[in-house]
């Protein structure tokens, strides 16, 4: 399987090393603050240079290339490595011989943040691990790196849910999985009732976390390529207990202040009409002058309600051929009754077919669920029906109903509570 490649993270990292080289005296306190671990230091060069997004890929290759200059320092002779897995297998049981007691690994861990050279090669020496001083080293400063970068790199905003689901739940794709955090705008999932793989439609809840130290300002947009972004300008009306009553609005390029928010972790409303297929989002949060952004968040948007067509009630006679039914009905002993239906939806989740009687009478016919796979698109056939042979049947006039759903989490509310639903009817006379 081939790795995935983060271009446009990859553009970024490049452009990041492009700016420090053009200021020297930026590029030594950036490796000089990662080697100190001077989160303070290297945070502020790098957000007056609006680096701060790609903070972590920055810190991991400066990280790497000082923990060759500390593994040069601690382990002078380069012992060649063989290129075997049996070589691998001796390292794997030095591993062994170190993790075992936590102490140990503690000492060799301490000499290394440290960078104590004499202690290190002392437990090198100790243990007879000459010939493995720099694999450890490198192993250590990789373990190390990961740990430093998380501290000398803040947290970057983060959506949190769309449409009252956590974004956890949203898969690649954008299609989310039940339940809301609520459990109740969205329920579980249930294949077999076409909940599942839901898309989002009509007017989307937007909620997330800042994680960066004082923001000013911030505002949610929205793109279906990632490369050209259209900020929300909803108005937020903010209401009883907040102690901010009142309209948030945005300004001109979209941005909400801070300090006029209600909820701390709602931001914003966006309204889907018109919108339809893949979209992107990502929150932006401004602080002393710089940006911080979120990862995009992948949605599917869906705002096309199924497309269904119920035709004219045909009397399937018992030498086979077709009689259609006007505006009279079918007996007993005519034959079964024919329902030609089409349902398609690029979501589609469920659909019936019941016959609706008097006194609320209502007999199922049939039905059929996307089952979980969305590739299903609906289906389109023809049921041959006897209904003398339903036990509720009461002879009258009956609505032959054919309903049908899709997936989308409408206005924050799933299947049941608000997706696209249409119907169709048709009248027989059952006699």
């Amino acid at each position: 399987m081939k790795m995935k490649l983060d271009v446009d993270k990859l553009r970024e990292f490049r452009h990041a090393i492009e700016v420090l080289l053009e200021n020297p005296e930026d590029f030594k306190a950036v490796a000089q603050a990662v080697e100190e671990r001077d989160a303070e230091t290297y945070q502020a060069v790098l957000a007056r240079l609006k680096l701060i997004p790609i903070c972590r890929w920055v810190c991991r290759w400066f990280c790497t290339k000082v923990s060759v200059f500390i593994c040069r320092r601690f382990c002078p002779e380069d012992v060649a490595v063989k290129d075997t897995v049996e070589e691998m297998m001796e390292f794997a049981h030095v591993t062994l011989r170190i993790t075992e007691d936590p102490k140990v690994f503690r000492e060799f861990l301490g000499a290394y943040d440290r960078q104590d050279i004499d202690r290190w090669r002392s437990l090198v020496e100790e243990y007879e691990l000459r010939p493995f001083c720099r694999q450890l080293c490198r192993w250590f400063s990789f373990y190390r790196c990961r740990l430093i970068c998380q501290e000398m790199c803040p947290r970057m905003p983060e959506i949190t849910k769309v449409g009252r689901i956590p974004v956890e739940q949203i898969d690649t794709l954008g299609y989310a999985d039940g339940p809301s955090y609520d459990g109740t705008s969205t329920p579980p999932d249930d294949y077999s009732m076409g909940r599942g793989h839901h898309p989002f439609g009509g007017k989307v809840l937007i909620n997330g976390l800042f994680n960066v130290s004082s923001p000013e300002k911030y505002r949610v947009e929205y793109s279906t390529d990632l490369s050209s972004w259209n900020h929300i300008s909803a108005n937020i009306k903010n209401k009883e207990p907040c102690l901010n009553l009142g309209t948030m609005s945005p300004d001109a390029n979209g941005w909400y202040t801070v300090s006029e928010m209600c909820d701390p972790q709602f931001l914003t409303i966006l309204n889907t009409a018109g919108m339809e297929g893949t979209h992107y989002l990502r929150l932006t949060v401004r602080s002393g002058g710089s940006d911080f952004f979120s990862e995009a968040v992948t949605v599917m948007v869906d705002n096309t309600a199924p497309k269904i067509d119920l035709q004219n009630l045909m009397i399937l006679q018992p030498d086979g051929d077709l009689e259609e039914i006007f505006c009279g009905g079918i007996k007993e002993g005519q034959g079964k009754l024919r329902i030609t239906y089409e349902v398609h939806d690029e979501n589609f989740a469920y659909f019936d077919i019941v016959a609706m009687g008097a006194n609320s009478l209502t007999i199922p016919i049939y039905s059929k669920s996307y089952g979980g796979n969305p590739s299903v698109k609906g289906e389109t056939g023809y049921i041959d029906w006897e209904p003398w042979k339903e036990a509720k049947l009461i002879p009258c006039c009956y609505l032959i109903r054919l309903a049908a759903w899709d997936r989308t989490i409408v206005n924050n509310m799933s299947f049941g509570h608000g997706s696209h639903r249409v119907t169709r009817f048709q009248a027989v006379e059952i006699q």
